[in-house]
């Protein structure tokens, strides 16, 4: 998505992760959706936001944490990972918020960047409605 920021499916591949240099890995699926990701290195740090894709979910409580975990680790020289099972909804939510806190991108032009590398990229409904909010407390829009 951006230098040292990667978005995927479930099936991270652990050998492309070691040449990716992946530092940080966010997990947004439940235990029953898809087991724990295969690290790339001992050191990799690790975060699993058990959450559904579904209309009553709420990611915005993760926004934050999410975007300075993700910040911190390319700052540190690291690379991030997020993935859901899917690649399209949940993990694309936290990447958009990442990008609008730490990148200053409006909503539109963080979706117009990740979907020019993903093309599959469809929050649900709600996630977008959450990223409007975030939008209008990070900027006022």
């Amino acid at each position: 998505i951006v230098e040292n920021l990667y978005l995927c499916g479930g099936g991270a591949n652990v050998d492309v992760l070691q040449k990716k240099g992946i530092t940080l890995i966010i997990n947004v699926t439940t235990e029953a959706e898809l087991d724990d990701t295969e690290l790339p290195a001992e050191n990799t740090r690790y975060l699993r936001i058990p959450e559904l894709n579904r209309h009553e979910t709420n990611l915005e409580p993760y926004f934050h944490k999410v975007a300075d975990m993700i910040h911190q680790e390319r700052k540190a020289g690291g690379a991030a990972l997020v993935h859901c099972v899917a690649g399209m909804s949940r993990s694309v939510t936290l990447c958009l918020a990442y990008l609008m806190k730490y990148g200053q991108l409006s909503l539109r032009d963080a979706y117009d960047r990740v979907k020019t590398v993903r093309a599959q990229v469809e929050p649900n409904e709600s996630f977008m409605l959450q990223l409007l909010g975030f939008q209008h407390k990070l900027f006022g829009d």
